[in-house]
């Protein structure tokens, strides 16, 4: 048996206001509706943390942050308007591939769209049409002039949540409005999706950008991408877009983002999300369908991840990125401790080659947009560049001061890690307190003599380079001790730290002067410079080294060790260099 739905016209009152009201109501009815299971109620959409979408009373749809507003869309005005409400799965909503997609059992499906008319001219209303999203609005609006039909879709996924997708459809010529303060630029986009069998592919696409600006929080980007060649934009004065309805319905999608990289990977996601889903046996492509993707997968960290302080307050962080770019993490959305992580000065990205250096771009900005500078390349590019894309990365991330989280932490304690992937999936791990690098035994441990028993660490003090990493030169201040209290880190017993064993100890070189070298090498141990050679006493000395080797060529970035030799004691710290 057929179900009917009644859905009457409902007359909007105040006529002098016009029909942009029936907004108003339809957010009155998605706030009624029970099967979302979200924070977002009444007119208001939760698109990202401090920033929500709404549907205002005069047709409009609104992006607000701390307490401002900014007119995106209008949408017009008349004077009777329809609203409904529905959602993806829902009794005689049902789409895709499931038998229950033709919900009057007629044999065609979606005939009868949900507009409060009888489409399909069997003496029942809106019994037959396909919900979209999770939380999907219908606003009609009839007048002298013809019909507007305009639908609003939202997913709660989180690669989707921060887009509200648009699709209207008139019987005439209407001019639609998006404004901003700032004007918009048309550019294109990139951004490596990865679908479930884990193949990712590069997608490309173009869209209208802007920012939505705050004193308090900065920039918000916003993307307003046509989904269909037929749906034309074109400027209409300062921040100003404009397009005329014709016989094909527009469908746009509406994209905020914190970053460059995020509005990129939002907005190639929203068109994935318009071509939805082809059938590979049938050849049916239904359209408006989240097909399935790595995004939908939570990532939990394999191994713990792991935290390493050096000497100079700062320290890496070691992450694990699993085959797959899609995994790579989005380093603008990392949590630790529940304390939100700068962006690190480098990236050290460990595949089976070993080591090599990624630089992290500056921020880009509106204003570098509006100037045409180029887009920063995405971290996920120099990683391809540099390997395989089925290579799995061990991203090391490099921060000149300790995160908040860590800086009163110790060995063997942990922290919780939470972010996202490049492509949106949820990323959640545990990172590790290790051994701080200034200690490491790979690095900084002095030879005392010949004896084993008498081999001690060496204060990681006595050598500090600043800035490290460097672009043009660092700075070398080395220290030569004059007692062992001096030379010597406190050693970790059973009963505590404790230098008493050293004490006693005399240095090598007594009272005299040490013969002292400063060398560069490579990660694999090969001699690249020698910065100083000769006889010093006690006290400290500054040398410099620019990236070059001993015939004055420049190397490449990466990793290097500078090791400081006095007689028979030596230390080494680790330099990372960046071109």
């Amino acid at each position: 048996m057929k179900r009917k739905q009644n859905s009457p016209s409902i007359p909007f009152p105040g006529a002098q206001l016009g029909a942009c009201g029936a907004l108003l109501f339809l957010a009155l009815c998605l706030a009624s509706w029970a099967g979302a299971a979200s924070a977002e109620s009444g007119n208001i959409f939760n698109l990202m943390p401090g920033l929500q979408a709404r549907l205002g009373a005069q047709g409009e749809l609104s992006l607000f942050c701390v307490g401002r507003r900014q007119v995106l869309i209008n949408l017009g005005a008349a004077d009777e308007v329809f609203m409904a409400f529905a959602a993806e799965g829902a009794d005689h909503g049902l789409r895709g591939f499931s038998p229950g997609a033709d919900d009057d059992r007629d044999g065609m499906v979606d005939e009868d769209r949900l507009d409060g008319r009888d489409n399909d001219g069997d003496g029942m209303v809106d019994e037959d049409f396909a919900a979209i999203g999770d939380r999907m609005a219908v606003w009609r609006r009839e007048d002298a002039t013809g019909t507007v039909h305009a639908e609003i879709y939202h997913w709660f996924y989180d690669f989707l949540k921060t887009t509200i997708f648009l699709e209207l459809d008139s019987s005439t010529r209407r001019d639609f409005a998006f404004q901003s303060p700032l004007p918009w630029i048309l550019t294109d986009v990139a951004a490596r999706r990865v679908r479930a069998q884990g193949e990712p592919e590069i997608r490309r696409t173009h869209a209208w950008i802007t920012v939505f600006r705050d004193d308090e929080d900065g920039e918000t980007w916003v993307g307003l991408e046509p989904l269909d060649p037929d749906t034309r934009l074109e400027p209409a004065g300062l921040g100003e877009l404009k397009f005329q309805s014709n016989d094909h319905p527009a469908a746009l999608a509406v994209t905020v983002a914190a970053t460059w990289d995020q509005l990129c990977s939002a907005l190639c996601a929203a068109e994935d999300v318009y071509r939805g889903v082809r059938d590979p046996v049938t050849g049916r492509s239904v359209p408006w369908i989240v097909g399935p993707t790595e995004s939908l997968v939570s990532v939990e960290g394999d191994e713990p991840w792991s935290w390493r302080s050096d000497s100079a307050g700062g320290g890496n962080l070691t992450l694990e990125a699993p085959a797959g770019v899609g995994r790579i993490p989005d380093l603008a959305t990392l949590v630790l401790g529940a304390v939100a992580l700068p962006l690190p000065e480098t990236v050290g990205a460990e595949g089976p080659t070993g080591e090599q250096v990624v630089t992290i771009d500056p921020v880009y900005r509106y204003q570098n947009l509006l100037r045409g500078q180029p887009v920063p390349t995405p971290l996920w590019e120099k990683l391809e560049a540099l390997g395989p894309r089925e290579t799995s990365w061990k991203l090391i991330l490099h921060y000149a001061t300790a995160p908040l989280a860590l800086q009163s932490a110790v060995r063997g304690d942990e922290v919780s890690l939470e972010g996202r992937g490049m492509d949106g999936c949820r990323l959640r791990g545990t990172v590790t307190v290790e051994e701080p690098l200034a200690i490491s035994p790979a690095e900084d441990i002095g030879d005392f003599a010949a004896d084993p028993s008498r081999q001690s660490t060496l204060s990681p003090d006595l050598m500090l380079g600043w800035p490290n990493p460097f672009r043009d030169r660092v700075q070398i201040r080395c220290r030569i001790p004059a007692t062992p209290q001096e030379a010597f880190a406190l050693q970790e017993t059973e009963a505590g730290f404790s230098i008493t064993d050293k004490t006693v100890m005399p240095l090598p070189w007594g009272d005299g002067e040490p013969s002292v070298s400063v060398r560069i090498y490579s990660i694999n141990g090969q001699e690249l410079k020698t910065l100083y050679t000769g006889q010093q006493g006690a006290g400290e000395f500054v040398v410099q080294w620019d990236g070059s080797d001993n015939f004055g060529r420049p190397v490449a970035s990466g990793p290097y060790l500078c090791k400081l030799q006095m007689d028979d004691l030596n230390l080494t710290r680790r330099l990372i260099y960046v071109r």
